[in-house]
């Protein structure tokens, strides 16, 4: 199971970074190949569910997420699967800490690929795409967050 970190310090109070996290809707967190909806009537939060549509290479998929952990300006966690019983599960989880007067913003990105035949394919696709991906994103969100 890959496992991807990547931090970055953020010019900003952990609340106004938790800002941009919780509402990631009203920024321009997402990139041109991944899209991400809300499809609950509850928008934040733990139960919260979701739906991204990514292309990572020459792989698009659908991945359905519900958050699993919320806890206000310090930590939130989502878990994602394709739906289907052998292919690829995700885990995101996102923690923020006060650190020289602005915030450490933390991701780690669990991914579990299950894909009979192509797996070791796609597994190696993620492992050449994720971290460039990762990067941008907490990026953005940097961004987002220093614009207030």
């Amino acid at each position: 199971m890959p496992i991807f970190h990547h931090s970055v310090h953020i010019n900003a109070p952990p609340a106004r970074v938790w800002r941009v996290l919780a509402n990631a809707e009203q920024f321009d967190l997402q990139s041109a190949d991944t899209r991400e909806e809300v499809t609950s009537a509850q928008r934040q939060g733990v139960g919260t569910t979701l739906r991204v549509a990514r292309q990572i290479g020459p792989l698009a998929m659908t991945l359905n997420g519900r958050v699993t952990e919320w806890d206000d300006a310090r930590a939130m966690t989502s878990e994602w699967s394709s739906g289907l019983p052998f292919a690829i599960a995700t885990r995101v989880r996102m923690t923020l800490t006060t650190e020289n007067g602005g915030t450490r913003l933390d991701r780690e990105y669990r991914v579990d690929v299950r894909l009979p035949i192509v797996g070791g394919f796609a597994a190696g696709v993620l492992a050449r795409n994720t971290p460039r991906e990762m990067q941008a994103l907490m990026e953005r969100i940097k961004a987002a967050a220093e614009r207030g």
